[in-house]
């Protein structure tokens, strides 16, 4: 492959990623001429440019023989490239490994007499093409990696150097007095962890967005969307978004990391859907159920992504224990009480509504203090969430009050769509709003608002069920 590529002849004929997966291989090596002369008969050649991926591509992994072939490379041979010893190579670099001989390396008994410290014996150099197998990644072990660059994010033109070190600008051409080209120098860090766009996505709307997918401080990979819209703006809104996420950031370079996910935007070929609402979501004819952290349903992964700007509004939505434990410990103990096998049912019928094109409806629990209506509210929304009595734990509990604002409570319905909402002591109400707030949230959607600009927002919806319940009816 190596020598098809590199010959002139063919170099005209030799596609981008061909011509990127010679120059991945051949970096490992110290033959950057070598490297330029194989690529100066390529189309898109120029020596900076080459250089720059050639510095780009030497820090990560060489594209392996399966990118290669599925590339359009034919001539490999049947079940791959063999070192003399019968193993198979995944890359083109790792054939040398068989030409780096080495004397053997005595017995440790040979030393014993010498005063050469233990680090300073000889050892095993790993082979080109060896190193980056054995060299300790700083994240997990199980998240996918791209083939065409062995690393967990893709390979993007424009001579952006992504690498454990984060994010750097493009490399920048040394000049002599002459104004001659002599070399290149690393470009600017500007962000210090590894980032780049996983996705470009589309909503109900038509909007077009991002998922970005980065390494926290931790280095656990995160995830974030974004409007695009967003990287026409100066940096300093996305900057604050992305660091409130725990993407470490180079402060007064927010506005070059947009430039580089535009790049990274047109180079991305993956698309994907998103959510605005959690529920039932027609993903191209294939329903599937939103939750903050997981899709149900659908065959393809990451073809659906919940996308909101208040993902932290979600947290009383979450997963805890097993079905098992929520069937011993909730929903046994309510057999042969109707109340509370009522407020478990109510709970479960949230995502049926729209299966049987029902409208969104509310019931109410009423009686005297510490009678249990609370504990009512809490069944149910142990079916979504935390049913944590909200005078314990209102930090966390999914039980909302109805004392909030009809703008605040048109999030939350939105929340909770196609789920059950609970809503506790209707007493907290002002009586002359009650009426307009149980109408707003059976009906499915708020009033019309208009924009800055003319023109409605955006209409929000929703379906649900919910549950109150107060001293009063």
């Amino acid at each position: 492959f190596m020598q098809w590529a590199m010959t002139p002849e063919n170099q005209p004929d030799v596609a981008e990623p061909l011509w990127f997966a010679m120059l991945s291989n051949g970096a490992r090596f110290d033959a950057d001429e070598k490297l330029h002369e194989g690529s100066q008969q390529h189309g898109k050649y120029s020596y900076a440019e080459c250089q720059q991926k050639i510095d780009h591509v030497r820090r990560n992994s060489p594209v392996g023989c399966n990118v290669i072939q599925r590339e359009g490379f034919e001539h490999c041979p049947p079940g791959g490239c063999k070192r003399p010893n019968g193993d198979t190579v995944k890359s083109p670099a790792g054939l040398s490994s068989w030409l780096n001989k080495r004397l053997p390396v005595p017995p440790i008994e040979a030393y014993e007499d010498q005063t050469i410290a233990t680090s300073e014996k000889p050892s095993s150099i790993p082979a080109p093409g060896e190193e980056d197998e054995q060299a300790p990644s700083p994240w997990q072990k199980d998240i996918p990696l791209y083939e065409c660059t062995g690393q967990p994010w893709p390979y993007v033109d424009g001579g952006w150097d992504v690498s454990n070190d984060g994010l750097r600008l493009p490399a920048r051409p040394i000049k002599n007095n002459k104004g001659e080209i002599v070399g290149m120098s690393d470009g600017d860090l500007i962000a210090l962890r590894p980032i780049w766009v996983h996705a470009i996505t589309k909503d109900s709307f038509n909007s077009r967005g991002a998922v970005i997918k980065f390494f926290d401080y931790d280095w656990q990979l995160e995830t974030a969307f974004i409007p695009l819209k967003i990287l026409s703006e100066s940096g300093g809104k996305f900057g604050m978004l992305i660091r409130e996420q725990g993407m470490p950031m180079v402060a007064g370079k927010e506005k070059w990391v947009c430039r580089y996910l535009d790049d990274s935007a047109v180079n991305c070929s993956k698309r994907a859907l998103t959510a605005n609402k959690l529920g039932w979501f027609d993903a191209q004819k294939k329903p599937v159920f939103v939750l903050p952290k997981s899709i149900i349903g659908g065959n393809e992964i990451d073809s659906v992504f919940f996308q909101t700007n208040h993902m932290q509004d979600t947290s009383c939505l979450s997963v805890g224990g097993t079905l098992q434990d929520w069937q011993k410990r909730v929903a046994d103990p309510c057999k042969g009480n109707p109340l509370l096998m009522f407020a478990a049912m109510s709970a479960l019928a949230g995502p049926l509504l729209k299966l049987c094109r029902g409208e969104s409806a509310g019931f109410h629990f009423y009686g005297a203090t510490s009678g249990g209506k609370t504990t009512l509210l809490q069944v149910a929304a142990s079916v979504w969430g935390d049913g944590t009595d909200p005078q314990e734990g209102a930090d966390h509990t999914s039980i909302r009050k109805w004392h909030s604002t009809g703008n605040a409570l048109e999030a939350t319905a939105q929340m909770h769509n196609d789920m059950t909402l609970c809503l506790d002591e209707v007493g907290q109400v002002e009586p002359g709003d009650l009426g307009n707030i149980i109408y707003m949230l059976s009906g499915g959607q708020p009033k019309g608002r208009s924009q800055i600009e003319g023109g409605l927002k955006k209409q929000v919806t929703w379906r649900l069920l919910f549950l109150s319940n107060g001293e009063l009816t």
